[in-house]
Parts: C-alpha cells; structure tokens; sequence
C-alpha cells in the first residue's frame, strides 16, 4: 500500500508509479477516500526493489507492505470472492 505525502496525487504522479510498477509485473490502484487516497500494489509487491524505487518518489511518504492474511482477495483467503 502506498502512502502519499500529500492527500492525492495526480494523474502523471499516478502513472509515475504505474510505469515503475510494470516493470515488476504489477500495478497500482486508487482507493479513494475522503479526506486521503490510497493506492494499493496488485501483484506480487516483495521485490525490495520496487519498494524502494516507489519510495524514493518525492511524492510518496512510504510504502506499507500487507501481510498475506490481511490481503482480502488473496489466494487461500476464505473470505475473498470467488468465482
């Protein structure tokens, strides 16, 4: 999950981190709120270097890594939908 330094980025910001993301066969979403979004990585996030690559955007506060159990659509999680 990326954190912003600010409440939300822009649409170049976005695809700042979409174009970093892509080279480690990911992407990054928006989920938007009220008063600060947040924007998740989709897919595999456990490459330190995407990690440390996004967080040395001047925009992002840091990136927090989600724990396996915590991810809703996760493989092996029961709770997520399923097809």
């Amino acid at each position: 999950m990326i954190i912003p330094s600010k409440p939300h980025l822009s649409d170049d910001e976005l695809a700042q981190l979409n174009t970093i993301a892509a080279e480690f066969h990911c992407k990054v979403g928006r989920i938007k709120g009220e008063a600060m979004d947040v924007y998740p990585i989709i897919g595999d996030e456990t490459d330190d270097l995407l990690i440390h690559r996004i967080e040395g955007l001047p925009f992002v506060d840091h990136v927090a890594r989600v724990q396996e159990p915590y991810k809703l659509m996760a493989k092996g999680n029961k709770l997520g939908i399923t097809a």
